[in-house]
């Protein structure tokens, strides 16, 4: 992303930006699916880590327990990272 996106993007009030898999360590545990596997793991099998990021908001976003109100509105999706 160049200089001038990046101030766009920032200007839609999207400040933190957080890559795929970082996304993904952090949140890990939400997604049964892939719980069995460490981030290690996923990362020597070369997993993708967008699709598992991917897998954890539509878990939250189809959550109703969940205490987070996801607004699809407030998360970008970019190339590697999602903008929050």
């Amino acid at each position: 992303m160049g200089v001038l996106q990046s101030i766009k993007v920032r200007q839609k009030n999207f400040p933190h930006r957080i890559r795929y898999k970082d996304f993904y360590k952090r949140f890990a545990q939400i997604d049964v699916a892939h719980l069995n596997s460490s981030v290690k793991e996923h990362m020597e099998k070369g997993s993708d880590f967008k699709e598992m990021s991917l897998g954890i908001v539509e878990i939250v976003k189809a959550d109703e327990r969940c205490e987070v109100v996801l607004d699809t509105r407030l998360v970008l999706e970019g190339k590697t990272k999602y903008f929050l």
